[in-house]
């Protein structure tokens, strides 16, 4: 029974078996032909096609190789070309750049014929690349127009300006296709951040990780070309800043500014030109202040950074209406500042109880111990006002008061010197005055900080102690 079985299965589909065992050996003949078709390049000399390779590079990724090490064909992951130890540069760009490893990850048809070399993608492994300042807008336009497939894996960026680092950004990983396509990550600060682009290019979203620094930025054109028109949303350890800007021919433009943190409100617009040196001109308007963020200033460590104030040129005006009378005598204040290569000017107009305090101030910030010139004029109309604002009563029939005073001060030794006082028309400090003069407000009004002088307790105690 079984033996008839097994026959009549064997007349019905013998030529089915036959069949299915035959095509055993198509597949045995198809993987070793396969496996012959791939292994074959690992035995060619890739460094033959040397000119080719450079040109397709050249031609398709705006990179010219310098020197490399070696080239090799590899199988796995997929085929592709291994070029080791690789020093290219951009194409008519002084941006030089240097990888551990480039991969490029070819067509089955481009194995054998290279004259056809069509890699579906690119791979930067380990890379290295220094930027000056002036070269990062390069960069960025670089891989932005790369229209092939590219993967870089650990990218470190030093960006320098006059042969000094001025920040680097390491490990960074990005790729311009699949999943995380456009979405970029590394270090800065040694903090992790996630940066992506979305919208064609023209959204930025930029987060360093564990620090409450995030930006989101919308650009009106998606290809980084002059004019880069957009606006900016910031914040940054709970301060809040979002801005119009607009960047064309090394100048950039900041409107409709607004700040804003528990401590400070202001608005401001400002343009900053790049060349042919640093300089900013800014219209500040303060909304709101604390005069506790008074106490975080240190004009002290300002001075002390010279090298910085060198490279600061530009005006800066201030205006603030003091809606809460944080500085209780103050009301209004405007103030225009102008610094030169070291160099300070500035104008106070400051709205008091009862008057008003204009003064004119310049000095040398960048000397060793930098003296600030002053020339004030304080006119009270109403000085029972403006000592009420201090409990302190006036017995002086008269209401009006002129005060004239000149002098100069030292802020990091916190001495200053009075070369003139006068009180209206028929008072002139000698000097004796003078040094009295001098040696009380040292004591009462300079004993801190610069600022803590508009303190207003010490100013009471000053005027209780000059009456």
């Amino acid at each position: 029974m079984i033996s008839k079985f097994y026959k009549t299965i064997h007349n019905k589909y013998y030529k089915f078996f036959k069949f299915f065992f035959f095509l055993r050996y198509v597949l045995v003949i198809f993987l070793i032909s396969s496996s012959l078709f791939l292994l074959i390049p690992k035995f060619i000399d890739y460094e033959k096609k040397e000119d080719i390779i450079k040109k397709f590079i050249s031609k398709n990724y705006n990179l010219d190789i310098d020197s490399y090490s070696s080239i090799k064909f590899n199988v796995l992951p997929l085929p592709n070309l291994s070029i080791k130890n690789v020093k290219f540069r951009v194409n008519k760009k002084p941006i030089n750049l240097n990888s551990k490893e480039i991969n490029l990850f070819l067509n089955l048809e481009s194995i054998y014929n290279y004259n056809r070399l069509n890699p579906k993608k690119i791979y930067f492994i380990n890379s290295d690349v220094f930027l000056n300042n002036r070269d990062v807008k390069d960069f960025i336009i670089f891989f932005n127009n790369f229209d092939k497939k590219v993967k870089i894996d650990n990218l470190n960026i030093a960006l320098i300006s006059n042969n000094s680092s001025i920040v680097k950004i390491k490990k960074i990983n990005f790729s311009n296709y699949g999943y995380k396509r456009n979405y970029l990550t590394g270090e800065i600060f040694d903090k992790n951040f996630i940066m992506s682009l979305k919208n064609n290019n023209q959204n930025l979203n930029f987060n360093i990780l564990d620090t409450g620094i995030e930006a989101n930025i919308k650009f009106n054109n998606k290809k980084f070309l002059e004019p880069l028109i957009g606006s900016a949303k910031i914040n940054f350890l709970n301060n809040y800043l979002k801005f119009d800007f607009s960047y064309r021919n090394k100048n950039l433009e900041i409107n409709k500014s607004n700040f804003k943190n528990k401590d400070l409100s202001l608005i401001f617009d400002s343009v900053v030109s790049l060349k042919p040196f640093f300089n900013i001109n800014s219209n500040i308007q303060i909304l709101d202040i604390d005069q506790s963020i008074l106490d975080k200033i240190s004009l002290e460590k300002i001075i002390n950074n010279k090298n910085i104030i060198k490279k600061i040129n530009g005006n800066v005006s201030i205006n603030l209406k003091n809606k809460r009378f944080y500085f209780n005598f103050i009301e209004n204040l405007s103030m225009n500042l102008n610094l030169e290569h070291g160099r300070l000017v500035s104008l106070k107009k400051i709205s008091i109880s009862g008057g008003q305090l204009n003064c004119k101030t310049e000095g040398n910030l960048n000397e060793d111990y930098p003296r600030i010139n002053f020339v004030c004029n304080l006119d009270l109309n109403d000085k029972k006002k403006f000592l009420k604002k201090f409990s302190i009563s006036s017995n002086n029939k008269k209401k009006k008061l002129r005060l004239s005073f000149e002098g100069s001060l030292n802020i990091l030794s916190k001495k200053i010197y009075f070369h003139k006082i006068s009180y209206n028309e028929n008072y002139s400090a000698n000097e004796q005055d003078l040094k009295y003069y001098k040696e009380i407000f040292e004591k009462i009004l300079f004993n801190e900080n610069f600022l803590n002088i508009f303190e207003i307790t010490k100013i009471e105690k000053f005027l209780l102690e000059i009456d």
